[in-house]
């Protein structure tokens, strides 16, 4: 980033567009890698397209009452040419997590999406004073997983907003109509999807319900457009319709995960001692911590947990079924850790807890991680 709230009168406009031009050819001049952005304060609209060493636009919004709602949101996006990020929507979003408002929380990450840009929900995890509770709620944060997963499923990358081809109930497209591929939302009643235009054949339809996370899979031909939700989809409904993928309907999406959590820490096992909380992308410096012998105990377990069993793969590879607390990758002899020697490279880990020993039973929870051990 080579600017945080751009245009806030500490200098004349232009001494500040020079500084943030300049910042940022010093950084491109260092780094041709990463993208530089610049954060513009209230809602400014992208000063900086067309400059060759800036390709990030940090967007700020909701400063007023008049873009304080989804439809707002989404009318006021930057399209171009560059990233467009919603970073901030200040105070709304902060009111809506005081109000703990799910749904308007969750269209207006959406409606960002649906704009071909990336939504940071602001002033989360930030402060401990103001109106409380402040921090998202679990059921918002499972909200935006969903959002993010569907997303990942599809070639959203190579599609642009295309608002104009809505067609039945659809409000919002990305489209991408050369490949023949389209993603659909909307957060209102509707019987029917579709897009105009849409090019003759099958296609691959992929139904998503925003609230649930349940998808429904069907093959339909352009010819039956405009397309029938089907039963046990909601309201509030995307639809990636996918004119390459229709030979075979994709593989089944995995079953949501449980809504309980699993914690999971890091364990020096040689000294018995937790090292610290183990997450998702954490690389572990073994000169930092000097760990001579590691291991991963599940300390946070769901009520009713008789078993977990540990799957790790990359570098090395361990399975684990562990029928006593405490839990952990390698066993222990009470409560004496078992450890490994860390071995450099990058591994997948993931833990799940059942409701009986051995592995059996029904699943309680289920998480996976990834992370680096760098010697």
């Amino acid at each position: 980033l080579s600017g945080e709230e751009y245009l806030m009168g500490s200098c004349s406009d232009a001494q500040d567009k020079a500084l943030m031009q300049a910042i940022a050819a010093e950084i491109r001049l260092h780094d041709n890698v990463h993208p530089v952005g610049v954060h513009h304060n209230s809602g400014q609209s992208m000063q900086f397209g067309g400059d060759v060493n800036i390709d990030v636009f940090a967007q700020q919004t909701c400063g007023s009452a008049s873009t304080r709602s989804v439809d707002a949101l989404h009318g006021v996006a930057q399209r171009g040419t560059w990233v467009y990020v919603m970073a901030e929507c200040h105070p709304w979003h902060r009111d809506l997590l005081a109000q703990n408002n799910r749904d308007t929380l969750r269209q207006s990450a959406w409606a960002t999406a649906m704009a071909g840009g990336y939504f940071l929900l602001y002033d989360a995890y930030e402060r401990s004073t103001g109106p409380l509770p402040h921090d998202p709620s679990v059921e918002l944060l499972r909200d935006l997983r969903t959002l993010t997963n569907f997303m990942n499923s599809t070639p959203f990358n190579t599609m642009s907003p295309r608002d104009d081809l809505a067609l039945g109930g659809t409000r919002w497209v990305l489209a991408n109509p050369t490949k023949g591929k389209y993603i659909l939302y909307t957060n209102q009643s509707s019987a029917t999807l579709s897009v105009r235009n849409l090019a003759p054949g099958d296609y691959a339809l992929t139904w998503l319900d925003a609230v649930s996370g349940q998808r429904v899979v069907q093959i339909r031909n352009a010819s039956q457009a405009p397309f029938a939700k089907p039963a046990g989809i909601g309201n509030e409904v995307a639809l990636f319709l996918d004119g390459n993928g229709s030979t075979q309907p994709p593989p089944p999406p995995p079953p949501p995960p449980p809504t309980a959590t699993l914690t999971l820490s890091l364990i020096d096992a040689s000294k018995d001692t937790v090292v610290g909380a183990l997450q998702d992308g954490d690389s572990i410096s073994v000169t930092n911590t000097a760990l001579s012998a590691y291991s991963v105990a599940a300390q946070g377990v769901p009520t009713g947990t008789k078993s977990v069993v540990f799957n790790l793969s990359g570098t090395a590879t361990r399975n684990q079924t562990e029928n006593v607390a405490p839990y952990s990758l390698f066993g222990d002899s009470q409560g004496n850790y078992a450890g490994a020697v860390p071995q450099s490279g990058s591994y997948t880990l993931r833990v799940r807890a059942f409701s009986a020993t051995g592995g059996s039973g029904s699943v309680l929870a289920d998480r996976t991680i990834r992370f680096n051990i760098v010697r």
